[in-house]
Protein backbone atom coordinates (compact mmCIF):
# COMPACT_ATOMS: atom_id res chain seq x y z
CA UNK A 1 0.00 0.00 0.00
CA UNK A 2 2.87 2.39 0.81
CA UNK A 3 4.47 1.99 -2.63
CA UNK A 4 1.17 2.69 -4.37
CA UNK A 5 0.53 5.83 -2.32
CA UNK A 6 4.09 7.01 -2.89
CA UNK A 7 3.71 6.64 -6.67
CA UNK A 8 0.38 8.49 -6.61
CA UNK A 9 1.86 11.27 -4.47
CA UNK A 10 4.94 11.57 -6.72
CA UNK A 11 2.84 11.79 -9.89
CA UNK A 12 0.46 14.35 -8.38
CA UNK A 13 3.34 16.47 -7.10
CA UNK A 14 5.04 16.34 -10.52
CA UNK A 15 1.82 17.42 -12.27
CA UNK A 16 1.35 20.31 -9.86
CA UNK A 17 4.96 21.41 -10.37
CA UNK A 18 4.54 21.18 -14.15
CA UNK A 19 1.41 23.33 -13.98
CA UNK A 20 3.26 25.92 -11.89
CA UNK A 21 6.21 26.26 -14.29
CA UNK A 22 4.39 25.75 -17.60
CA UNK A 23 4.09 29.51 -18.08
CA UNK A 24 7.90 29.59 -18.20
CA UNK A 25 8.38 26.46 -20.32
CA UNK A 26 6.13 27.53 -23.20
CA UNK A 27 8.08 30.71 -24.11
CA UNK A 28 11.35 28.77 -23.81
CA UNK A 29 10.02 26.14 -26.20
CA UNK A 30 8.99 28.81 -28.70
CA UNK A 31 12.39 30.54 -28.53
CA UNK A 32 14.25 27.24 -28.99
CA UNK A 33 12.05 26.30 -31.93
CA UNK A 34 12.62 29.67 -33.65
CA UNK A 35 16.36 30.01 -33.03
CA UNK A 36 17.64 26.44 -33.11
CA UNK A 37 17.25 23.53 -35.46
CA UNK A 38 13.48 23.31 -34.89
CA UNK A 39 14.09 20.60 -32.33
CA UNK A 40 12.99 21.60 -28.84
CA UNK A 41 13.52 18.31 -26.96
CA UNK A 42 15.97 15.46 -27.07
CA UNK A 43 15.96 12.16 -25.27
CA UNK A 44 18.97 11.10 -23.22
CA UNK A 45 19.65 7.78 -21.51
CA UNK A 46 21.13 7.97 -18.01
CA UNK A 47 22.17 5.58 -15.29
CA UNK A 48 20.05 5.82 -12.18
CA UNK A 49 19.54 4.10 -8.87
CA UNK A 50 21.05 0.60 -8.72
CA UNK A 51 22.55 1.11 -12.20
CA UNK A 52 19.15 1.07 -13.89
CA UNK A 53 18.90 2.99 -17.15
CA UNK A 54 16.18 5.61 -17.54
CA UNK A 55 15.31 8.16 -20.19
CA UNK A 56 15.07 11.89 -19.62
CA UNK A 57 13.73 14.60 -21.91
CA UNK A 58 15.88 17.72 -22.02
CA UNK A 59 15.75 21.04 -23.83
CA UNK A 60 17.94 20.98 -26.94
CA UNK A 61 19.89 24.16 -26.17
CA UNK A 62 23.06 23.25 -28.11
CA UNK A 63 23.25 23.05 -31.88
CA UNK A 64 24.30 19.80 -33.50
CA UNK A 65 27.85 19.72 -34.84
CA UNK A 66 28.80 22.88 -32.96
CA UNK A 67 32.53 23.40 -32.31
CA UNK A 68 32.04 23.62 -28.51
Amino acid sequence: MYKFLKVVFDVLLALIALACVSWLLLPCMLILWCTGEHKVWYLQKRVGYKNRMFSIFKFATMLKNSPN
